[in-house]
């Protein structure tokens, strides 16, 4: 998870793409970009869609953030 961006509000949490779902919520995992994100939501089914978060490697706490830009 080295090519993470450390999040400077949470200590030990990280941004990254991911796939999650919203009903029931849950986290699918972190992804390396929206890309590889996606295609893995495509995977997954319906519910499931990648999304910008922060989170806490190791468990399944995320945050949804808004897309990153630039």
């Amino acid at each position: 998870m080295s090519d993470q961006q450390k999040d400077p509000r949470k200590k030990g949490w990280f941004f990254s793409w991911a796939v999650v779902q919203k009903n029931p919520v849950s986290f699918a995992g972190a992804f390396p970009s929206k890309d590889a994100a996606q295609a893995k939501a495509i995977t997954l089914g319906d519910g499931y869609y990648a999304a910008y978060v922060t989170h806490l490697p190791g468990s399944d706490e995320f945050i949804v953030e808004e897309e990153p830009r630039g």
